[in-house]
């Protein structure tokens, strides 16, 4: 390298470190740093700084909400809900808001299981009350569509079974439960109803008897595993065949309350004990004697219960010729006591004709003859007190069987009861 470069590198070298140098100079100089020396403890200081801080305010659906329904829809659409999500919540709303009035209208009212004639499957509500209450429904379900109609512009069908709901007599039984034990006993009723309906492979009658007691076995155990033991009882006193017999034979007899659950209890323990139509052997001359034995029982049971006059009254109204009686009476128009004078006529003709059964002196055509005579009497007296036309009527029941059974033999042990 000649002595030429060797001098132009030398100079710009040193021009570059002349202008950094200037540079440096016309910069600021740094801060002091003054540190103190001393033997005192820092301390910290605090201080608090306000920081504005914006916070979304939360969503409030008091403010969407509103009773007037045109205000809430309007509201409803102005926070974005889909068309689709308006109609369901305003129709699930008016839904309600109808529902509580349509029970109103159902409401069953108490069941007085202790009345004669209360269950409502033996009757039924006067028509007149009937037709109100459907009327009530139909105009409420009306008003129901127009107001769907008028604020969503959409048709609404009611439900049908809506419609029939003053119709369910179950309902007036099961008042004693909470609605979820009624569903359950609903369920239960109806899942057993449709197994006893199915047939069974053996015509003879002995399977199908087997079949019954055995699905009446099950569906009892399912129903004493819902209900507790008060409950039961209280079931029982609505729906037992034993609770359900006495109350259609009460009559006008009216027991209080507390005599209906004391005459329920005597009764079951008598079914119990000797059964009941499906299970009582009639051929068996041991087990009628048994049965009639515990008549004899529960009826003194009843008599001491409900005193002389009452038990009469109730072995009248348990009679089938004098229900028959009843039941002429009210188709033809004759006064009521007529049911009660032909219900003294039949005990005096069934004793007369028990004594002439009874009476060895005569001889079997005697006999007979005696009472043919008892009846032909009878049924002259009966005519008489019915007319021809309430004979008529009367002799088509089933109960007047005891009429036609004076001249028979052992007419007077009273099998029409």
């Amino acid at each position: 390298m000649n002595a030429k470069k060797i001098a132009a590198i030398s100079i710009l070298g040193n021009l570059l470190l002349a202008g950094s140098i200037a540079y440096l100079l016309r910069q600021p100089p740094p801060p002091s740093v003054i540190v103190l020396e001393t033997n005192a403890s820092p301390r910290i200081i605090e201080k608090r700084v306000e920081v504005p801080v914006k916070v979304t305010e939360p969503f409030d659906w008091r403010k969407v909400e509103s009773e007037d329904y045109r205000r809430y829809i309007a509201n409803l659409r102005a926070i974005g809900c889909p068309e689709q999500t308006v109609r369901d919540i305003i129709v699930a709303d008016v839904n309600a808001l109808f529902e509580a009035r349509r029970q109103a209208l159902i409401q069953p009212e108490d069941f007085k299981f202790w009345r004669a004639d209360e269950t409502p499957f033996f009757s039924s509500a006067p028509a007149q009350k009937l037709h109100e209450q459907f009327e009530q429904l139909r105009l409420l379900a009306e008003e129901k569509r127009a107001v769907l109609r008028e604020l969503l512009g959409i048709e609404v069908s009611e439900r049908i079974e809506a419609a029939f709901a003053p119709m369910n007599p179950r309902e007036q039984l099961l008042t004693f439960l909470p609605m979820e034990k009624r569903l359950r006993l609903e369920e239960i009723e109806q899942r057993f109803s449709a197994l006893l309906m199915k047939k069974v492979p053996d015509n003879s009658g002995h399977e199908q008897l087997g079949n019954y007691k055995k699905l009446q076995a099950e569906k009892r155990a399912e129903i004493q595993q819902l209900l507790t033991p008060g409950e039961l009882e209280e079931y029982d006193l609505r729906f037992s065949s034993t609770a359900i017999s006495l109350r259609a034979q009460l009559g006008t007899l009216n027991p209080s309350e507390q005599e209906f659950r004391d005459m329920v209890r005597m009764r079951k323990k008598f079914d119990e004990e000797f059964g009941d139509v499906f299970t009582f052997d009639i051929h068996d001359p041991g087990a009628r004697q048994k049965r009639a034995d515990g008549q004899r029982e529960l009826d003194e049971q009843m008599k001491l219960l409900l005193g002389q006059k009452r038990y009469a009254e109730y072995q009248r109204e348990r009679d089938w010729g004098y229900q028959s009686a009843v039941v002429t009476t009210e188709n033809t128009g004759l006064p009521g006591a007529v049911a009660a004078s032909i219900y003294e006529m039949k005990n005096i003709a069934e004793a007369e004709a028990e004594h002439v059964q009874a009476d060895e002196s005569l001889s079997p055509e005697a006999r007979q003859n005696t009472l043919d005579e008892v009846r032909l009497a009878v049924e002259e007296a009966v005519l008489k007190v019915l007319g021809k036309d309430g004979y008529d009527v009367y002799q088509k029941q089933a109960g007047a069987s005891w009429l036609r059974n004076l001249n028979r033999e052992q007419a007077g042990q009273q099998a029409s009861r």
